[in-house]
């Protein structure tokens, strides 16, 4: 997560507030490593990662894009959830997963697996479905029991 603050209050300025809220959270388990830029220069390198994002994918070749969706509180359960059901289809395959957290949207992108021969256009239905099913799983759920009645 790349997080960017703005201080102009007195007190306890917000890199103390963050250094101990990131304190905290590794202590309890749920941060396992985090930068905090000392420069400008060193911002602008953390921002460049981000928007670097798109063209390293494209250096990895062909991938099914998804641009999705969901409520801020669901955002964890999507890149679980989609990462294992991808990966238990496709096993092998590679995602990448970034965006704008805060606001709900997800670039959810999956990579063939290393090594696999096939035209990823062959198994982008697939994928579309595995991971839409995870954005939307009660109208995944509805069309599943809608194609068994056929």
């Amino acid at each position: 997560m790349l997080v960017e603050l703005f201080d102009a209050a007195d007190g306890p300025g917000l890199s103390e507030i963050l250094e101990n809220a990131l304190g905290a959270a590794a202590e309890e388990g749920l941060v396992t490593d985090a930068v905090l830029a000392a420069s400008e220069a060193q911002r602008l390198d953390l921002w460049a990662l981000r928007e670097d994002v798109s063209d390293a994918q494209k250096a990895e070749g062909v991938s099914v894009k998804h641009d999705v969706s969901v409520p801020v509180s669901a955002m964890a359960r999507l890149i679980a959830e989609g990462n294992a059901a991808l990966k238990a289809a496709f096993p092998g395959l590679r995602t990448v997963a970034f965006g704008h957290v805060g606001d709900g949207n997800l670039h959810f992108n999956a990579f063939p697996p290393p090594g696999d021969g096939r035209d990823v256009a062959a198994w982008a239905p697939e994928v579309n479905r595995v991971v839409y099913g995870v954005v939307q799983p009660s109208r995944a759920r509805s069309a599943r029991s809608t194609a068994s009645e056929r």
